[in-house]
């Protein structure tokens, strides 16, 4: 890995150098131009000073060729570069001298050696330069240097050019020492920031896979909060199961969820499958049962293994010592069942096995409610039907005059008795309305009111207060009625614990018949009442009547 990093830093300072040398000959190329076209023009005007308009020429294509041919290796067009830098150094040694730009020539290019290839480059070519400004001190020692340059003003002393070329070395060791460190400290630099962004790509990574797993367990948890929810529902068992294996083949990325129950004789029956984040009919569900399925029904533990080309965990559906059914849900790859997905799903199934117990219950009490509704319905419906045969007048009160026909009355009150709701009707000149007055669901009267045409139709808020006091006029009557049943069964409580008291008052036999059948009889208000007592055979043993 370090390798790698290192090959790329050096890779992408190689590119910067080789941007920079194609901006460096670029620009360079443009001053040339101006350069020489001065030179040409000053070699017009000064005949004298033309010998170098052929060199500055040559020196001018070869800058232009390495300029637009950039398709020549870069170490070549670097050192092309270098030696155009040189030639121009030597001529500008050769005709300025010590006073001439020479030297700064000579500075530079070690430098740009430097920047642009590495420390050994620009070694040598300090080197080179350190040559050849040596070179020009013996030319002007041996006297050699005055017949060339054009300048004349040059000092010729060797302690002159000695200073200088101190000076010079100085420069130039100075320069080179901090271009290099610095050149050195960039690559250093960028290799650790190479580093730090690979480390910082691999903590992103690292965090990213964190990120998705905790992700996964999230969507895991949520699956599981939403069986829960679902469970507290007392949804139907198979709207539930097919609800909860949507959400789990959705939410856990399975291949397959199926829910198995027990049927009539134990066996299994498929009840809802998810396949492919999608319901599937029961129909459809495969219609063999896979072994690690039954072994999870029959052992009630979790069973997991491959079968069918995915791997399948068996979760048995258990409450307390029953086994209710069988959670099978499948996977692309093996997971492991000591995990935390497995015990997700494990809380899952049995959530699963509480709810379809509950619903069990829950039908089974609603069916006891229904039941026991309807006994009550027959119970209210025969007390009351004994209630108005036993009081015949309080079968209909009127208040106010009677100037509504009887048979208006009698089909509106009929509608409304039979549908349970309100009914409206119109009769001459007035309005007429029928609420029907309910005791749990079964209408024991009716309301009737009526009213003049001016005073309009019967309005919504009047039908609902309407409707308000019959709910509450059936619970007044319905508990007066209670309480008159009551007194009634009190009061034959009490005459018949009288009867027998007067009855125990005697120890005569025939005295206790007449007793009870006198009592009896002023009791129920006879005109005549007879005992007759008879033995074994039938007969008539003694008889007592008054």
């Amino acid at each position: 890995m370090p390798d790698t990093r290192e090959q790329s830093t050096i890779t992408e300072f190689q590119a910067w150098q080789a941007r920079t040398l194609n901006a460096l000959l670029s620009v360079l190329t443009l001053a040339a131009t101006v350069v020489v076209v001065s030179t040409v023009i000053e070699a017009i005007r000064y005949p004298e000073r033309g010998a170098a308009v052929p060199l500055f020429g040559a020196l001018y294509i070869l800058l232009l060729l390495l300029t637009l041919l950039r398709r020549i290796p870069y170490r070549a067009r670097l050192i092309g570069f270098l030696l155009v830098g040189y030639a121009v150094a030597v001529t500008a040694f050769l005709r300025g001298g010590l006073v001439g730009d020479g030297r700064l020539y000579l500075m530079i290019l070690p430098l740009l050696a430097l920047a642009l290839s590495d420390l050994r480059m620009g070694l040598v070519t300090g080197g080179v330069s350190l040559l050849i400004h040596l070179a020009f001190m013996a030319f002007a020692y041996l006297g050699w240097l005055s017949e060339w340059v054009v300048v004349k003003e040059n000092p010729m002393a060797l302690s002159d050019w000695f200073a200088a070329t101190a000076v010079f070395l100085m420069l130039l060791a100075g320069l080179l020492v901090i271009v290099g460190l610095s050149n050195r400290s960039l690559v250093q630099a960028l290799r650790s920031a190479r580093q730090s962004a690979q480390e910082l790509a691999s903590t992103y990574q690292l965090l990213e896979g964190q990120t998705r797993e905790l992700e996964r367990r999230a969507r895991w948890l949520e699956a599981a909060t939403y069986a829960a929810r679902e469970a507290a529902t007392l949804e139907e068992p198979d709207t539930l199961l097919s609800r909860v294996a949507e959400e789990l083949a959705r939410r856990m990325d399975l291949e397959e969820a199926i829910f198995y129950t027990a049927g009539p004789e134990g066996e299994l029956v498929a009840r809802a499958m998810a396949e492919s984040r999608r319901i599937a009919p029961v129909d459809i569900a495969p219609s063999g049962v896979s072994p690690l399925a039954r072994e999870a029904f029959q052992s009630g533990s979790v069973q997991s293994g491959w079968w069918g080309g995915l791997y399948e965990v068996a979760f048995p559906l258990r409450l307390q010592e029953r086994t209710l059914g069988v959670m099978v849900v499948r996977f692309p790859t093996e997971i492991r069942i000591d995990g935390t997905e497995a015990t997700v799903l494990g809380l899952i199934a049995d959530q699963l096995a509480v709810a379809l117990e509950n619903a069990r219950l829950f039908s089974e009490t609603r069916a006891n409610l229904r039941e026991l509704e309807a006994l009550y319905r027959q119970y209210t419906t025969q007390a009351w039907e004994r209630f108005v045969r036993e009081s015949p007048e309080t079968v209909r009160l009127w208040t106010g005059p009677e100037e509504v026909p009887e048979g208006v009355w009698q089909g509106l009150f009929e509608r409304a008795r039979a549908s349970g709701s309100v009914a409206v009707g119109e009769e001459d000149s007035r309005y007429l309305l029928a609420v029907p007055v309910k005791l749990r669901g079964v209408a024991i009267g009716v309301l009737g009111f009526h009213r003049e045409q001016e005073a309009g139709r019967w309005r919504p808020e009047e039908i609902a207060a309407a409707e308000t006091v019959a709910e509450r006029l059936a619970l007044a009557v319905e508990n007066a009625r209670l309480l008159e049943e009551a007194q009634r069964r009190a009061a034959r409580e009490r005459l018949a614990a009288e009867i027998t008291a007067r009855i125990r008052a005697s120890l005569d036999p025939d005295t206790v018949l007449k007793t009870m059948v006198r009592e009896l009889g002023r009791a129920l208000r006879a005109h005549w009442a007879a005992v007759e007592v008879t033995g074994p055979s039938e007969g008539p043993s003694e008889s007592s009547e008054t």
